[in-house]
């Protein structure tokens, strides 16, 4: 009776020491299995590529790359620059001879300018070459964690459109010059995932710092023809929209 009944107790501390770790092998690969989830996860949205949707009519050709940490992005991009389809810089000049500075300013030979090269009739005509532009892009995402949802930042880009003067008042030329624009811009934002393809928009506001140089000439006061260059440099409002596509890894 004694043997049968230690049988039956150890017989009952085994099954239940089975069962304990039955269930400890059971939690713990569960967990594994999460952990190894959520890490291939993030993995797949640590970094994207993207390139401007309709950036292609200001000439901009660039592409973009950001990287991923928790809820912070860094976006950076560079390209070459090319031909404007769109130019917004002319909505902004104003037909002001104080704003412009000639390269002759200290001749004191010369007292008048034949036209104004930043005239909205000056009707210029130019060659474009290829410029560059860069753009660095601070982001926090604030509706998810990595790079999906609402997001603000901060965004400093610069491009430089290059050109040679092709016509000038009647006159044909083939002098260069160049628009060169800094924008410190504060941007909102949202960006929405596929599976591999994202798309994202923004919206921004800050300032332009402009650098504007182009060919001018006119005549001294003995009917010399006189060249050179006027410059426009100053800071605009900047009222920014943009689209991008790409895909994430």
């Amino acid at each position: 009776m004694k043997r049968t009944l230690l049988s039956i107790a150890l017989l009952g501390l085994c099954s239940s020491a089975f069962a304990q770790n039955k269930n400890i092998v059971v939690l713990g690969g569960s967990r594994a299995t999460q952990s190894k989830n959520s890490k291939h996860k993030h993995k797949e949205s640590s970094m994207a590529i993207k390139i401007p949707a309709f950036n292609f009519i200001s000439g901009n050709m660039s592409i973009c790359v950001e990287k991923e940490y928790k809820n912070i992005g860094l976006l950076v991009g560079a390209g070459p620059t090319f031909r404007r389809f769109y130019n917004d810089t002319y909505l902004a000049n104003i037909l002001d001879e104080d704003q412009v500075t000639y390269s002759w300013a200290d001749n004191p030979n010369i007292s008048s300018v034949t036209m104004n090269p930043f005239a909205y009739d000056a009707n210029l005509k130019f060659k474009y070459s290829m410029g560059y532009y860069f753009v660095v892009n601070p982001r926090y995402y604030y509706n998810e964690e990595g790079m999906e949802g609402g997001f603000f930042g901060v965004q400093i880009a610069t491009s430089q459109y290059n050109y040679k003067t092709q016509d000038f008042n009647l006159k044909e030329f083939n002098k260069p010059g160049h628009d060169r624009f800094t924008d410190v811009l504060v941007q909102w934002g949202g960006q929405y995932n596929g599976e591999k393809m994202l798309f994202e928009f923004t919206t921004g506001m800050g300032l332009r710092f402009k650098d504007e140089q182009r060919y001018a000439y006119t005549y001294d006061n003995n009917s010399q023809l006189q060249e050179g260059t006027a410059e426009i440099k100053k800071a605009s409002l900047r009222f920014d929209i943009g689209f991008r596509v790409g895909f994430k890894w």
